[in-house]
């Protein structure tokens, strides 16, 4: 309530749009239609809601906490702010919504930036660490002698699900 009654306060009804929490499709609309996400945190650990927006090829606007400098470089994918600073907030929102050009090359780099965090690429890099660190304890060996086993017992169990679907089949 007090969000919507700033908004009306301030005249930006044709601008501002508060809609609160959203999950799902409505998020993937919203995501898609937006020109930057705005996220003037005073405190934070590293937002998923930033990596989304960054996959969606938005530029970020943000504060210099937690983990947001991890994946938000000034210039480059967006523009970080000290919290509180409502004019430095202004500044950054009128450089991205003015020039289509640089909210593009934005934009462009967060979607860059934010691969390595998908879920494939981080699915890899634990792979790595679990594989050195087997080896490292020399058990790594045993392991691969233990999925090829489970791999051979999972092929004969679909093997034989196939012949007896297909025996099934047969006899209809």
């Amino acid at each position: 309530e007090q969000v919507q009654k700033c908004i009306k306060e301030y005249g930006l009804e044709e601008i501002v749009k508060y809609i609160g929490w959203i999950t799902g499709e409505k998020k993937i609309e919203l995501l898609n239609k937006s020109d930057v996400y705005i996220l003037p945190s005073y405190s934070e650990g590293l937002p998923i809601s930033i990596l989304e927006a960054m996959s969606y090829k938005l530029p970020i606007i943000s504060t210099n906490v937690g983990g947001i400098p991890e994946v938000v470089f000034n210039d480059q994918n967006g523009y970080l702010i000290t919290p509180g600073d409502q004019p430095a907030l202004k500044i950054c929102i009128d450089k991205v919504l003015i020039s289509e050009t640089l909210r593009k090359k934005m934009g462009e780099n967060s979607y860059t930036l934010s691969q390595k965090h998908f879920p494939y690429e981080i699915e890899q890099k634990l792979t790595t660490i679990y594989t050195e660190l087997l080896k490292k304890l020399k058990v790594y060996d045993d392991y691969l002698s233990l999925q090829e086993k489970i791999n051979s017992k999972m092929s004969e169990k679909l093997t034989q699900k196939k012949l007896l679907s297909l025996d099934k089949a047969l006899r209809e």
